[in-house]
């Protein structure tokens, strides 16, 4: 049998009655297994969707940034 524990992935908050907030309440996961780099598999799953679509929303804003970083322009346009 795989080793169980729980991983710490969010937060809830108990109400009062009139609305104002009680208490937060951590939310946890399951968590049977885990990469060498710490991760769980459906954390590395997610990380790799978000990145793609970061990646793919700025794609020509990073790929200004390393034609400006291999020509050695700074940030404020001054050459190296």
């Amino acid at each position: 049998m795989k080793q169980e524990f729980y991983r710490q992935v969010g937060f809830t908050i108990l109400r009062n009655n009139d609305d104002t907030a009680f208490i937060d309440v951590p939310l946890f996961i399951k968590v049977t297994e885990v990469n060498d780099d710490g991760l769980t598999p459906e954390e590395e799953k997610l990380i790799k969707i978000i990145s793609e679509v970061i990646i793919k929303g700025n794609e020509q804003r990073i790929a200004d940034k390393f034609t400006r970083l291999k020509k050695g322009v700074k940030e404020n346009g001054i050459h190296n």
